[in-house]
């Protein structure tokens, strides 16, 4: 059996503050059109059920017109099953239609069975998370998938892992977490966050898209990019640049290769010798036109000054010149030392070492 395991699609959600707002219609109707692509996909390519775990909408009271498009698109695919798991964001959702094909969940465990595999799910409490592991009881002779919504971790709200060892899940298909990711419950059977179809701001960069799942060959899985766009999040380290103008270049040089269809957050970081005022502001005027939508944050430094220091009547200036006067072995580098101490006495030291 061929499923498809997807969550978070998060339909109406408002995109206030990702994009320019003359974007947002356009964005928000391509998260629309990702779905119904997933939907054609799955219909033409044979897959039997499509798993969505959790957060389908953005809220529990969504735009009507993004509730009827999704029940459309639904019903439009009479030959796939569509297992709706609500999540956090979309628990109090109500279902408007009865649709053949669209399954849903509750507050107890639920399970469908489509010949040896057999799909639980259980829409968890606010609280309790861990507490639903303990009814959980699975044939460990047939093909058994679990879908949950929430954060893995060790509380009593959280998803623990560790209960579900031993309960014969072959795979645990998981929604709340904004991307793709994967990992081991025991011998037997793997946990996986899908991620979500489409990024919507620069906190979601990476590849989206869907998960596929063959029951037909261990219950072996794969994660397929899907989403219309890229959020990407750019790092560039400008430390080596001599001024101005040779930082712009490292900045352009590193997104050569992204496409214009993406949208791209440039990070300016590390320590300079130069006045970088107006170096944001720079970047975007040239790159603004090669993007879809694009953002620069210019989070570099300007190394200290050590020789004005030096003539400071101030803590930094007494530090700086106890440290040029004394005596350091040869292999000691001098300008490291007062760097860290300089940034110790700013209160930068532990942002100073994350960098590095």
């Amino acid at each position: 059996m061929k499923i498809i395991h997807t969550a978070d699609l998060h339909l109406g959600s408002p995109l206030g503050g990702a994009i320019p707002a003359e974007k947002i219609p356009e964005r928000r109707s391509e998260l629309l059109g990702t779905f119904i692509r997933l939907c054609d996909y799955a219909d033409a390519n044979g897959y039997e059920l499509v798993l969505l775990a959790g957060d389908v909408f953005d809220g529990d009271l969504p735009p009507r017109d993004d509730k009827e498009f999704f029940y459309s698109a639904i019903k439009k695919h009479p030959n796939v099953k569509f297992l709706y798991l609500k999540g956090n964001h979309d628990s109090m959702t109500s279902y408007t239609e009865d649709i053949p094909n669209l399954l849903t969940f509750g507050p107890e465990w639920g399970c469908y069975r489509f010949g040896d595999v057999c799909v639980y799910g259980i829409e968890l409490p606010e609280t309790g998370g861990r507490a639903a592991a303990q009814t959980l009881s699975c044939n460990p002779d047939e093909i058994n998938i679990v879908m949950l919504h929430g954060q893995i971790g060790g509380t009593q709200d959280d998803i623990a892992v560790k209960d579900y060892a031993g309960k014969g899940i072959d795979y645990m298909a998981l929604g709340h977490v904004h991307g793709y990711s994967c990992g081991d419950i025991d011998s037997r059977g793997k946990y996986v966050y899908s991620g979500c179809l489409e990024g919507r701001g620069f906190d979601e960069p990476g590849e989206k898209g869907f998960v596929e799942i063959d029951t037909d060959f261990g219950v072996g899985h794969r994660f397929r990019p899907f989403a219309s766009r890229t959020v990407r999040l750019c790092e560039v380290d400008i430390s080596e640049a001599k001024d101005k103008p040779d930082a712009l270049g490292m900045a352009l040089a590193a997104l050569e290769n992204i496409p214009g269809k993406d949208m791209v957050r440039l990070v300016l970081k590390g320590e300079v010798g130069f006045d970088t005022a107006g170096l944001a502001l720079a970047a975007l005027t040239r790159l603004k036109n090669s993007f879809y939508h694009i953002s620069v944050k210019d989070r570099s430094k300007t190394k200290p000054d050590i020789e004005n220091l030096s003539k400071e009547e101030s803590l930094a200036g007494e530090f700086v010149r106890l440290a040029m006067e004394s005596d350091m072995p040869e292999n000691c580098d001098r300008g490291r030392v007062i760097t860290i101490g300089l940034k110790a006495i700013s209160g930068e030291l532990s942002e100073y070492r994350k960098e590095r």
